[in-house]
């Protein structure tokens, strides 16, 4: 009787699916496991009891299952099977208008992005590298506790903005990046700093006049500084729009009740320039490429032919 019982299929609990054995004796002692192996990849087998009325056989029984246990949990933890899923990559964005989904690159920038990665788009309208903090925005960002942060602020903390927003950019606008930059890095998350989309003030050549210049310029000193990767949209993106030029790039211009809108961007526009960045950040992070199609960031619609920005 002693011997049947112990000859029945035993069970090990794990934490999500039953783990399964059978042990085959001969001559009253054991000789084989036979195991089912689940494929659930987060399986934390444990040893069991094994009911048994013979204590020596028990002992036994104990001492066999738990070295088959620990053979197939090294053998799978070698092979992948008790692996963990892969971490997601979380991407967040701060800036103003020219960032955001609806007028900005955010949204197309976002759909660049394959399954290992997500963006989460915080940027608002209207704010600058001042109002962004006072306003609760920069909190958010590090409450999401991102491992990339793309930074870009320019547009609204020039003269006229303000007191609320303006900010000069020989002194507040870069004591504003080096405390972006230096909170990002306290949390563990890699910032990006990048310098303003142009505006598009198109001069009697059909060729960009900056607007944006010192602002891009003192965004290039706190990265140095701060040695942190600098991505200067600010330039490829007037080298884009020359390329372009002043007629053609209106398909990708949000429209106004004047016409068209030369600072933001409509869908076509922010997946244009959307790729603008992310072929950029390929360059400066080279991490990043393992997120993005490298061959869909160079898939250019036929007006902007030539008009990589690189």
């Amino acid at each position: 009787m002693a011997d049947s019982l112990c000859q029945r299929p035993g069970m090990i609990s794990s934490e999500n699916q039953a783990f399964k054995f059978a042990i085959n004796f001969d001559a009253g002692l054991p000789q084989s496991v036979n195991f089912c192996l689940p494929t659930h990849s987060r399986m934390r087998p444990s040893i069991g009891i094994i009911t048994c009325m013979n204590p020596i056989k028990l002992a036994y029984c104990r001492i066999f299952v738990s070295l088959s246990a620990a053979i197939i949990v090294v053998a799978g933890v070698g092979t992948g099977l008790f692996a963990q899923p892969a971490k997601t990559t979380k991407i967040v964005l701060a800036g103003d208008s020219t960032v955001t989904d609806s007028s900005g690159w955010g949204a197309g920038f976002s759909s660049l992005l394959s399954d290992g990665a997500v963006c989460v788009n915080l940027a608002v309208g209207g704010r600058s590298s001042r109002s962004f903090r006072t306003e609760g925005w920069w909190q958010k960002c590090l409450d999401e506790k991102p491992d990339i942060l793309l930074i870009q602020f320019g547009h609204n903390d020039q003269p006229g903005k303000g007191a609320a927003r303006e900010s000069a950019a020989e002194t507040d606008f870069r004591d504003h990046l080096r405390r972006y930059v230096d909170e990002a890095r306290q949390i563990g998350c890699k910032p990006v700093l990048i310098t303003s989309l142009t505006r598009r003030r198109w001069d009697e050549n059909g060729k960009i006049t900056p607007t944006l210049s010192e602002y891009a310029a003192a965004t290039i000193v706190v990265a140095k500084e701060k040695n942190v990767p600098l991505l200067d949209l600010h330039r490829l993106s007037i080298q884009q729009c020359n390329a372009i030029g002043p007629e053609d790039f209106q398909e990708f211009e949000s429209k106004t009740d004047d016409g068209f809108d030369h600072t933001h961007l409509n869908d076509a526009g922010g997946l244009l320039v959307g790729k603008l960045v992310a072929r950029e950040l390929v360059k400066i992070l080279p991490e990043f490429s393992r997120y993005v199609d490298r061959a869909e960031l160079h898939n250019l619609p036929p007006k902007s032919a030539g008009a990589g920005g690189e």
